[in-house]
């Protein structure tokens, strides 16, 4: 038996009989012809034609099982979605075309050698899925050669079609006697191939339900073979921001929605770790949200990157080796972005640093990630036509204290600031909308145009500056001219900037007289390090560069700091104290002084994660107690303001569980402690205040941060470049939260009137600064707003703060 595809619409299976001249006799011709002979001949010719409509709904049945096998993958290894259709195939090829000049893993795109590898690649895939889903693969094929033997059968002994499936399934299943009953040379055939095709099949299903392919597919599934993928993102080596980094990639591929996924499926994880360690670690992060495949070995050797087919990745994120040396993580990084640039076909690639390799210069990994970019010919793009490098590529400083002591030293003297960072910086689905950093490309009828008009041009979304080839310029004057090819930065929500029909300027009140407190507030601040001097050292070395003139900073650590590090900070006019002591020793923080302190900083916490968070639950319990003491005595009439970094989300629910009962606590002990109604209150009571907390925490998640920080870096490498500024407290541009009273608002007037967010655009580019929020006092993250509609109303009170962008 021969079949074909028919031409035409639909694509009828047409089955051919086994004599050559009925085949080539026309349908018409046929039927009249069978007419002619009898009416035997012409129920036949019916049954065989009604045989022929049932064949596509035979295949389709069994299309329909080889899906529902596929489906049940997903339950024990992320299957990547199929091939994009052709006219998307050709719109990627354009955007990650590889170079002429160097050679990729996947070679050619019809090449035999590639197709073979990826029918073997899934192949291995389908003896990975659960035992229901084997059994539907052999159902897949089983049912389609049952349905054809019954259709094969009925046509060369003109039987029904109940004796033709029954002959071909006892066939199949080897019930004894049916075959050797038949008279038919032709029956018998039939009945044989479809009794050999039936062998195949039993013997799959009994392999399956064995104990030796039971071991079999368990080494399957714990195996190394080799990614065959396109398109994909890869990330190499494994550090405490990996599954944080996954969780966040997840997130933002859900909020992208259809077609618009940021990130290449599936995600393959390439670390030298134990295969089972980082499948439970990533299943019990993401479960099924990402399609993340993970492989063993090292991103320094070519093999092991091949296994992961970076050379047709299309991200590849290199993570810093946290637990070893500098230089040797520097070094590994150095060999990887080699091995990297030999597998180049235009990938974007972001490198994680821990800071020192952008404050050397010449560090091995900076130098490696110049060398990974190659050479690109003049006025062409990076990954081009040409060009002998990768993609683009960013060097991320996500990794380290350095980073983790700037933000949380922003934090001590801004307090609230984290949840700025927080909507920023990650992709969150419990908090609202979020909002997050993008760039989007000039408009032509604005080149050439003031600053003003651009960044009046958009109905939402909040232009902060503009980028003009490798140069960041944010927070420019009104009257500077934005060039073309321009790409402007700005802050938005989800749904992304909506351009107004054209600029218009807000007719704006009467403003008040500015106030003070514009500039940045001195603080007295207390670093409760309970490590060594040197974990110390990142903290004060961010307070050095942050805190304004006039502010005080107490030191409390049991290893002294070096007199060095404290004349920096005097020498930028800061007033330095130190505590020789255990911090978590309560004389210790008895002899600091927190009463007079506006902040607490805990850090020094070690690497161990859990270890580091019991510390800052004790340390938090302690400080409550000692501030709420000091607020009894009449010492303090603020609460204290305590910054720590923690390492999970459930630390972090049960220390404002802690904070908040606390407080309720203390009210009921005052409601019970009042005297009746007319009687005065004892004069030893009089002193207390129990309006305010105790303390109020300020909770960072560095490991989130940063994760959602590189998640963005490598949807846009170039963003990267604002990140930086804004969060390097040193220089450039840095985030504040600042009184509106700072820039006379409210508007004057006897009642506050409410005002649009376009005027407090202008009211606070007026001062030379750029606003991108709006932060309530005491409304907490639930009442921030970044990046509102031009027209959304505010009513203003003088204590509400505004969030802007300004020169250090």
């Amino acid at each position: 038996m021969r079949a074909f595809i028919a031409p035409g619409p639909g694509r009828r299976l047409q089955a051919l009989p086994a004599a050559r001249r009925a085949a080539a006799t026309p349908l018409r011709a046929r039927r009249a012809a069978a007419r002619a002979a009898g009416p035997d001949a012409a129920e036949a010719e019916d049954g065989a034609e009604s045989a022929l409509k049932r064949l596509p709904a035979a295949a389709a049945a069994g299309a329909a099982c080889l899906a529902l096998a596929a489906s049940q993958c997903g339950a024990a290894l992320a299957v990547p979605p199929p091939r994009r259709p052709a006219h998307a195939a050709e719109a990627r090829v354009a955007v990650r075309a590889p170079p002429l000049a160097s050679t990729t893993l996947a070679g050619p795109a019809f090449d035999t050698a590639h197709t073979a590898a990826w029918l073997r690649y899934r192949v291995l895939q389908l003896f990975s899925m659960p035992t229901t889903g084997k059994l539907l693969a052999v159902l897949a094929v089983a049912v389609p050669v049952l349905l054809v033997g019954g259709l094969a059968y009925k046509a060369a002994m003109n039987c029904t079609w109940q004796e033709a499936i029954t002959k071909a399934y006892h066939a199949m299943g080897n019930v004894p006697g049916t075959i050797a009953k038949e008279q038919s040379k032709a029956a018998m055939f039939i009945v044989n191939a479809v009794y050999l095709a039936g062998i195949m099949s039993f013997a799959v299903v009994l392999g399956i339900l064995s104990a030796d392919i039971a071991a079999a597919v368990r080494e399957v599934r714990a195996g190394n073979f080799p990614v065959v993928e396109r398109g994909h993102t890869v990330l190499l080596g494994w550090n405490r921001q990996t599954l944080a980094t996954l969780r966040q990639i997840a997130v933002a591929q859900s909020r992208a929605g259809a077609g618009g996924a940021p990130f290449g499926l599936p995600v393959v994880v390439l670390a030298d770790r134990d295969k089972d360690e980082m499948d439970r670690e990533v299943h019990d992060a993401v479960g099924g949200r990402l399609a993340v495949i993970t492989r063993s070995g090292s991103s320094t050797r070519l093999e092991d990157l091949r296994r992961a087919a970076v050379g047709s990745a299309g991200t590849v994120l290199l993570q810093y080796p946290e637990g070893k040396p500098k230089n040797r993580a520097h070094a590994e990084q150095a060999a990887a972005l080699a091995a990297l640039k030999r597998e180049s076909s235009g990938q974007k690639v972001i490198v994680q640093g821990d800071g020192e390799a952008a404050a050397e210069g010449f560090d091995a990994a900076a130098v490696a990630l110049n060398a990974a970019r190659g050479w690109t010919p003049r006025g062409g793009a990076a990954g081009g036509a040409g060009a002998t490098g990768v993609g683009e590529a960013e060097l991320v400083i996500t990794s380290g204290p350095r980073r983790v002591g700037q933000v949380m030293c922003m934090v001590a003297f801004q307090p609230g600031l984290e949840y700025v960072l927080s909507d920023l910086l990650e992709f969150e689905e419990a908090w609202g909308e979020g909002s997050r950093l993008c760039t989007a490309p000039l408009d032509g009828r604005l080149v050439g145009r003031p600053y003003r008009d651009v960044r009046r041009s958009f109905e939402s979304g909040a232009v902060v500056g503009y980028m003009d080839g490798g140069e960041l310029r944010l927070n420019p004057k009104d009257n500077e001219q934005v060039p073309y090819g321009a790409e402007l930065v700005l802050v938005t929500g989800k749904d992304g900037p909506q351009p107004a029909a054209a600029p218009a300027a807000p007719e704006m009140p009467r403003l008040r007289r500015a106030g003070r407190g514009a500039a940045l507030q001195r603080r007295h601040v207390a670093v409760l390090c309970f490590g060594t001097a040197a974990d110390a050292a990142p903290m004060l070395d961010a307070l050095r560069d942050f805190a304004p003139r006039g502010s005080r900073v107490t030191v409390v650590c049991s290893d002294p700091v070096g007199k060095d590090a404290l004349r920096a900070l005097q020498r930028r006019g800061v007033k330095v104290s130190q505590v020789e002591a255990d911090p978590g020793a309560g004389a210790a923080l008895e002899r600091a002084g927190l009463e007079k302190a506006d902040a607490a900083v805990v850090c020094g916490l070690g690497p161990d994660a859990a270890a580091g968070d019991a510390q800052v639950v004790a340390t938090v319990l302690q400080l409550q107690a000692l501030s709420a003491r000091h607020q009894d005595e009449g010492r303090r009439a603020k609460p204290l303001d305590v910054v720590a970094a923690v390492g999970s989300n459930s630390t972090e629910e049960v220390l404002w569980h802690a904070t908040i009962s606390h407080s309720v606590e203390r009210a009921l002990a005052d409601a019970e402690a009042a005297p009746p109604a007319g009687r005065a209150k004892p004069e030893a009571a009089r002193g207390e205040r129990h309006a305010a907390p105790a303390v109020e925490l300020h909770l960072l998640n560095p490991d989130q941060l940063m994760a959602g920080l590189v998640t963005h870096a490598s949807m846009e490498p170039r963003l990267n470049r604002v990140f930086a500024e804004l969060l390097t407290s040193d220089s450039g541009h840095e985030i504040y939260l600042r009184p509106a009273s700072g820039f006379g608002l409210p508007p004057a007037g006897r009642a506050p009137a409410p005002v649009t967010w376009a005027q407090i655009q202008e009211a606070v580019r007026a001062r030379g600064q750029t606003a991108i929020g709006v932060a309530p006092a005491g409304g907490g993250p639930l009442a921030l707003r970044l990046a509102p509609a031009a027209d959304d109303t505010f009513d203003l009170a003088a204590a509400d703060e505004l969030v802007v962008i300004a020169r250090n």
